[in-house]
């Protein structure tokens, strides 16, 4: 009896340590298993957000923006990545939008800054006339011994002051017939029938037809596409083929900006173009109605380019340049 006590109680040690030894070695395996898990998804996390870093350097920042919004689903950490993501991306277009948008138009042509018989030489453009501005500014550019160009539109009952400015021996050139961009800029087809019905007015009025054209909005306006894409590239050779020089400009007066400005803002606004003036200036300014400071500016304007030893001088389809870049 003694001896089967004895020996039942040795296998249950034997069995109880059997037991435990099982469990030690189970748990160490669950343990080490657990540590590579662990070490897997903390890997998984790190390569997200690697990946949301990496999204900086490549792609648009569209595409870096919406990749770090992306991983920010996956792992806590990353949702700082996207903020940061986002803010490059603003940062990015921004910077895309300040280097694209042009402060002031420059003319693609060298021989916009070359002298001319040594000379420095102004060409005052006047845009949108005739009007009853227009007499007073022909008024002062006789003053002066001056003259210039006016880039006209129909305008009814202005006829005679049409055939004035060509009788005072200025430079007559086409703007358009309506001034309305939907009209004009249509189609090829509208663009030139806008452009000879107005030139068949100056015809009419002064006996002789243009040579010379300004696009409404110049040739680098965005308008036009809004109702041709592409119009603008083909117009810009297209006009030359049928006998045209066109020039836009490379200082621009800003009267356009609103109707009766203080003539020392036109003025000042004049004077600021340039730190250093080219030899040959191309200025736009306005003869349309409510431009009457336009006029009133225009004395202090002759005489500061005279005070820098500019001449001044009208264009001609001859000299073709302050051309802008075309984006349509």
């Amino acid at each position: 009896m003694k001896k089967s006590v004895k020996k039942n109680s040795q296998l249950f040690f034997i069995t109880f340590c059997v037991a435990v030894l099982i469990a030690t070695v189970s748990f160490g395996i669950g343990t080490a298993r657990n540590r590579m898990l662990i070490e897997k998804y903390s890997l998984t996390a790190e390569s997200h957000e690697d990946g949301a870093d990496n999204m900086n350097f490549s792609g648009n920042g569209n595409d870096s923006t919406e990749g770090a919004k992306s991983t920010g689903s996956t792992a806590g950490n990353t949702s700082t990545t996207s903020k940061k993501q986002e803010t490059t991306s603003s940062k990015t277009t921004q910077s895309n939008t300040q280097t694209t948008a042009p402060t002031q138009p420059e003319p693609t042509t060298d021989d916009a800054k070359e002298t001319v018989g040594g000379n420095k030489i102004v060409y005052l453009t006047f845009d949108d006339g005739p009007s009853a501005v227009t007499k007073r500014v022909l008024d002062v550019l006789d003053n002066y011994g001056i003259k210039a160009t006016f880039f006209v539109i129909y305008s009814k009952g202005c006829e005679s002051i049409l055939k004035d400015i060509s009788d005072r021996g200025h430079k007559i050139g086409i703007h358009s017939y309506t001034h309305r961009y939907d009209l004009m800029y249509a189609s090829e087809d509208a663009f030139f029938d806008e452009l000879n019905r107005m030139n068949d007015v100056v015809e009419n009025v002064t006996g002789k037809r243009s040579d010379i054209m300004r696009f409404i909005g110049g040739s680098s306006n965005t308008v036009s596409k809004k109702y041709c894409a592409g119009l603008m590239s083909k117009l810009v050779k297209e006009v030359e083929r049928q006998g045209y020089s066109y020039f836009d400009w490379n200082a621009d007066s800003r009267d356009a900006t609103g109707n009766n400005l203080p003539a020392s803002t036109i003025v000042s606004k004049t004077k600021a173009q340039f730190k250093t003036p080219p030899a040959r200036i191309c200025l736009l300014m306005h003869d349309s109605a409510g431009k009457s400071t336009t006029a009133d500016a225009l004395p202090q304007i002759i005489e500061y380019y005279r005070d820098l030893g500019y001449s001044f001088d009208v264009l001609n389809h001859d000299y073709s340049a302050f051309h802008h870049q075309v984006v349509n």
